[in-house]
């Protein structure tokens, strides 16, 4: 959600916004507090599933709310209803094998940190085919009820999104709505899902959901006087490409961003700053990568019986930074046997990263080599020359 605390820090006189900010905080308030919906037996079998999952993977339960087609999360973002209960229940998920011995699966760096897409959800991302040349329409309420200023808002806020360097979000204004990828218009839009009308947040967006950005942006009609436009239309796009809220419960850790960063476009807290900073960067690069570079100084020993020590070198890991590493094993002779995928995670200030893969046969050789995925793992590097190891 985010806040209105900075909206209130300008002393305002006239009795306008003495009655709009009144408003605005009995909405918001009333956005977490009227959720009773964990404790009623009116819950539909389908919505008890949600609430399950959600509970086991530490949602805020306060912050969820059930409309007919979508769930609520937080007030200004959510998910589409079949498209959740799809995930929850297996049905567009590519399990990945992770090696109980790799290392990289532990994260005990502190709670705020960058968060996205859920791992077991990674293939809501949006693909790269897509991403890369998306599309937004302004429906004409938007500057008619919320007022031109945020027309201006939407605008530039892609173009922030365009500017992001070794990033391939392309964000492009279009006339047709039937070729739009994101809708935008005001709450009382009826050309909106009844999802996104009559919202208490200042906007409302959501999740993606089959590999497809959220198509829709709502934004509040008494909200044209609000001062941090432009931060807001880069956080809901951000939404509408997965990107959770900075520092809550839910979402992915991203890893190789910082551990505090409150200035993160993300933050549904008081910040304004229209800015990217360094951890927005990083997670718009680890999702939606440009072409990646190949891993480079390789090198594969025995750790222990069974257990292979595997380095390898991504030389643009700050810029071009992989998620995935997939790390394919032969026999000696370069027969295939299978892969396994790990978190990269950066070891060095030089790139260099170290993970290790457990339980093959002692005494035998085999060799092994490497590629760096993208969190989707639609975007890929090269594969590294093979190294051989004795176990």
């Amino acid at each position: 959600m985010i806040l209105v605390k900075h909206y209130f820090s300008k002393v305002r006189f006239s009795i306008y916004t003495c009655c709009w900010g009144a408003w605005m905080v009995l909405l918001l308030l009333g956005c977490g507090q009227d959720h009773p919906i964990v404790e009623t037996a009116s819950l539909s079998p389908e919505e008890r599933e949600i609430i399950d999952y959600l509970r086991a993977n530490d949602y805020d339960l306060d912050a969820v709310e059930f409309l007919e087609d979508f769930v609520v999360y937080e007030a200004d973002a959510g998910w589409d209803k079949a498209a959740l209960l799809r995930t929850i229940r297996g049905e567009n998920i590519d399990p990945i094998p992770i090696d109980p011995d790799d290392p990289s699966i532990v994260d005990l760096e502190a709670e705020e940190r960058h968060r996205g897409i859920r791992e077991e959800n990674r293939t809501d991302a949006v693909t790269k085919g897509r991403v890369d040349d998306l599309t937004y329409l302004m429906r004409a309420s938007l500057g008619r009820v919320c007022g031109t200023d945020w027309t201006a808002a939407f605008r530039n806020g892609a173009r922030e999104w365009n500017r992001l360097a070794h990033c391939r979000v392309t964000l492009t204004e279009t006339t047709s709505e039937i070729r739009a990828d994101i809708v935008i218009g005001s709450d009382l839009d009826t050309g909106l899902p009844t999802s996104h009308r009559n919202i208490p947040s200042i906007a409302r967006a959501g999740f993606p959901s089959d590999g497809r950005a959220w198509g829709w942006i709502s934004v509040n009609d008494n909200a044209d006087d609000w001062d941090s436009k432009l931060k807001t239309a880069m956080h809901e796009f951000g939404h509408c490409l997965g990107y959770r809220h900075t520092g809550t419960s839910d979402g992915q850790f991203i890893h190789g961003t910082p551990s505090t960063e409150s200035g993160s476009i993300m933050n549904q807290g008081t910040n304004t700053s229209p800015s990217f900073q360094t951890g927005d960067r990083r997670s718009a690069r680890v999702y939606y990568p440009e072409e990646y570079t190949d891993p480079n100084s390789d090198s594969v020993r025995r750790e222990s019986s069974g257990k292979v020590r595997l380095t390898y070198r991504n030389s643009n890991f700050i810029t071009r930074p992989y998620y995935w590493i997939r790390v394919y094993k032969y026999t000696s002779w370069g027969v295939y046997l299978g892969y396994r995928d790990f978190k990269s995670r950066t070891g060095s200030s030089d790139g260099f990263h170290t993970l290790f893969w457990g339980g093959h046969t002692p005494g035998r050789t085999y060799k092994f080599a490497v590629r760096g995925y993208n969190f989707r793992r639609d975007i890929n590097s090269g594969r590294s020359s093979k190294f051989s190891v004795d176990l």
